[in-house]
């Protein structure tokens, strides 16, 4: 586990619309549905979440499943294919 400096708020996890782009921000658009993850402060109403670690959501996806995906399916990638070496055969 990382051990985060105060101020810290918890969950990393984000699934929702955007509302604002930073001003060097390309290929999103406001009203975009993503998933993602944030530092911190992913319960909030509102998160600053980086649009390198977005994804767009698509479409049929239940925003709930997507909200937690990233953080998973990369925590279960890093340990059998990163840690354990993983390979055909």
């Amino acid at each position: 586990m990382m051990k985060r400096q105060p101020p810290f708020f918890p969950a990393q996890e984000v699934c929702g619309t955007v509302v604002e782009l930073g001003e060097d921000v390309e290929g999103w658009a406001v009203g975009d549905r993503v998933f993602g993850s944030c530092l911190s402060g992913g319960l909030a109403e509102l998160a600053r979440v980086p649009s390198s670690t977005c994804y767009r959501l698509p479409s049929g996806v239940d925003p709930t499943v997507a909200a937690g995906l990233e953080l998973n399916y990369g925590t279960s990638w890093h340990g059998v294919v990163d840690l354990a070496k993983l390979q055909q055969g």
